[in-house]
């Protein structure tokens, strides 16, 4: 009896990460099979190339990684002959030729309008969303203002403009970045208008299977990698970040870019990506790991939010970031559904010792929602335990004795798994991995310090405290200014911090270091700040 195609795709998943001699013939037999299969549309091809994914970014050798590429290439061709009202069961799932439907940012949809390989438009205006009436009366010349008056739909008012039907959305976007001097205002007026964006590949680029880094060294597999000495592998030196051309560099930030677009996600560092902070780390086994920090108008209060994608044989398998505030970094991790079974616990090491010998970071705290708090998938795979596995517990000390507890006894029973019950428990405290001799304080810590000094000595009065506490700094600094607006930003945040700590001289120059660095290069900033607490301690 004939295997379906269903059938063969989900075998081919049980062998694709594993390596001995059996399941390379046994994986090379089924995806000969596939082969010869006609292609099918909806889940059953969503995991087919899924699964080639996973073997293109997993090769045994250059015969297996070109039949994959074939395969690939076979879908892309399959789906571009495909009409699109037959390719409705694919929308979002990021397949050659197929739509993605979602809500992004003003700033991420600029992005998108200037991409060649799409084409972007209105699909709806969601239900109980601000009528567009109201925006434009912000934002039209004052010849045109009496089109806001009517009471007209969103596409009467475009009828009216004399708007044509394939430049609305273009036209909004640019109505819109008249706010791009307060982008807070900017992206509270565009989400309000709920949008939902269509966008229509016309290239196989624009998609998860063929969105990857040019040309990378590929990796071939012997073996999947699980056990290995994380911390060793933590203090394996960094080497220095790629000298990346410009071309490089523009082709890695729009990899990154499109990996969430495909994904109908987004996260502030890589919509608001500084391109110039971007560096690229060549490592181990195939993998290669950017980070990037946002532009100095989208930057937070004392700490920087730096994201980062892990490519796996040039294909984005990893994202997220870390909130990094000195030494002490927030972290969080997602592994790209196609890449799971794979090293995930090797990728997650990696990402760390980047961000620990780049920043100097050695406190890592994760919260709970990556283990399993609001996310049932969290509790079904024991996330708890591959932290825990990695030098994480949780910083209550009740729960990190069950957590020792727990991990007793699955060493000793065999096939022994902790209840739903315990591992929902764990999700009631952080857990943090501590490579330092201490506990490095938080961003948090220090606003409330803030807070109460306003409130205490200013009555709550935030501009009469701003304007005291900076003044108070530079006098004590004879700082000159004028600075750019940016600088500034960090002048209020440096003022705050030495109106609320004791500060030595010699850190006061460090504060001023750190006021020119932190709009500019977000590590240098972030190694200035562990100075300015080392010399207060």
């Amino acid at each position: 009896m004939k295997k379906s195609f269903s059938g063969l795709t989900k075998e081919l998943r049980l062998f694709c990460n594993k390596f001995d001699k059996e399941a390379e013939v046994v994986k090379n037999k089924l995806l000969t099979e596939l082969s010869k299969k006609e292609l099918p549309l909806g889940a059953s091809l969503i995991e087919y190339v899924d699964v080639l994914m996973f073997v293109t970014a997993h090769p045994a050798n250059d015969s297996q990684l070109s039949f994959a590429e074939k395969e690939l290439r076979r879908v892309a061709v399959h789906l571009k002959r495909t009409p699109i009202i037959r390719k409705s069961s694919l929308c979002n799932s990021g397949l050659p030729f197929c739509e993605t439907s979602t809500q992004f940012s003003h700033d991420f949809s600029c992005w998108l309008s200037q991409q060649k390989d799409i084409r972007l438009n209105i699909q709806s205006f969601d239900d109980g969303s601000t009528p567009l009436i109201e925006i434009l009366k912000l934002t039209l010349p004052s010849v045109e203002r009496e089109y806001t008056t009517t009471g007209s739909s969103n596409e009467e008012l475009m009828d009216a403009l004399m708007v044509s039907k394939t430049g609305r959305f273009e036209f909004i976007l640019k109505e819109l970045s008249a706010f791009n001097s307060a982008p807070l205002v900017k992206d509270h007026l565009f989400d309000s208008l709920s949008l939902v964006e269509s966008i229509q590949p016309i290239s196989e680029r624009f998609s998860r299977p063929f969105n990857r880094l040019k040309n990378p060294r590929v990796f071939y597999h012997s073996e999947i990698l699980k056990n290995f000495d994380h911390n060793e592998l933590l203090n394996i030196q960094l080497p220095h970040a790629c000298d990346l051309s410009e071309f490089e560099k523009r082709d890695c930030v729009d990899v990154i870019k499109r990996s969430m677009a495909l994904m109908a996600r987004e996260t502030d560092p890589a919509t608001f990506m500084d391109s110039n902070s971007l560096k690229l780390f060549e490592l181990e086994r195939g993998i290669s790991v950017a980070i990037f920090g946002m532009t100095p108008e989208r930057q937070l209060q004392g700490e920087s939010y730096v994201g980062f994608t892990l490519f796996k044989n040039g294909f984005p398998a990893s994202y997220g970031g870390a909130w990094v505030f000195g030494r002490r970094a927030l972290f969080g991790i997602n592994i790209f559904e196609a890449f799971r079974g794979g090293e995930s616990g090797y990728f997650m090491c990696q990402i760390l010792r980047v961000y620990r010998q780049a920043f100097g970071v050695d406190y890592f705290e994760v919260e709970p929602y990556q283990y399993g708090a609001d996310n049932p998938d969290g509790i079904t795979s024991g996330a708890f335990w591959f932290y825990y596995r990695f030098g994480f517990r949780p910083l209550d000390k009740n729960l990190a004795k069950l957590a020792e507890i727990e991990m007793q006894r699955i060493t000793e029973k065999r096939g022994y798994r902790s209840s739903e019950k315990t591992l929902l428990r764990f999700t009631e405290s952080n857990i943090a991995m501590n490579l330092g001799n201490n506990i490095p304080p938080t961003i948090s810590e220090l606003v409330v310090k803030m807070t109460q000094l306003i409130s205490k000595k200013y009555g709550g009065d935030r501009a009469l405290a701003e304007g005291a506490v900076v003044q108070a700094f530079l006098k004590n600094t004879r700082f000159e200014q004028p600075l750019t607006t940016h600088e500034n930003r960090v002048l209020i945040e440096v003022a705050f911090l030495a109106a609320v700590l004791p500060i030595e001289k010699i850190q006061y120059d460090i504060l001023k270091q750190m006021i020119y660095a932190k709009p500019k290069d977000i590590l240098k900033y972030q190694r200035l700040l562990i100075t300015f607490f080392q010399k207060g301690n």
